[in-house]
């Protein structure tokens, strides 16, 4: 199931010439994921939400060679054998992962620091359950969470990200 999933999202971006790495799956699977399972699954960690769970599986599918990483670049590729392939995405997330990967890529949200930051906002609004949209209330948080570099933006910066995160949920 999350395996798939994976390999769904290095392919979309490898098709689309699109730098990935394991930071960007990680933040993908995370928007991809209901509340439920971002609460169950997922932590705040150096660059924002992470899984150990989607980590161990990314480093296996590396490991089993059907995703090539590449040290020097630290990209991700699918293994020849597998280019161009379509996967199947586990059904409950089917939508979802088109919706987030179509969001991100319409919106130009494909670099690891704006997937990050999106998700960063993401999780802090959404473990406040939204009760404080403050800008400098966020940066605080972001800051006590060792997310330095969101802590330091501009106050404008961080709303123009609440308004990139209440697009996303808004559509999803």
């Amino acid at each position: 199931m999350l395996t798939n999933n994976i390999l769904n999202i290095v392919n979309e971006f490898n098709q689309k010439k699109t730098y990935i790495g394991k930071t960007i799956i990680q933040k993908v699977i995370y928007l991809t994921f209901s509340e439920e399972h971002r609460r169950k699954f997922y932590i705040p960690y150096l660059y924002g939400p992470y899984s150990e769970m989607v980590q161990l599986m990314v480093d296996s599918l590396i490991y089993s060679n059907y995703i090539i990483y590449s040290s020097d670049k630290k990209s991700l590729t699918l293994s020849k054998s597998l280019e161009n392939k379509n996967f199947s995405f586990s059904e409950p997330y089917k939508k979802r992962f088109e919706y987030v990967l179509n969001f991100l890529f319409t919106n130009n949200v494909t670099s690891t620091e704006k997937i990050s930051y999106l998700a960063k906002i993401n999780m802090l609004v959404h473990n406040n359950n939204g009760t404080s949209r403050d800008p400098t209330f966020l940066k605080e948080r972001a800051s006590l969470l060792g997310w330095k570099d969101l802590a330091s933006l501009k106050e404008n910066d961080i709303k123009n990200l609440l308004d990139l995160s209440d697009s996303f949920d808004k559509k999803s």
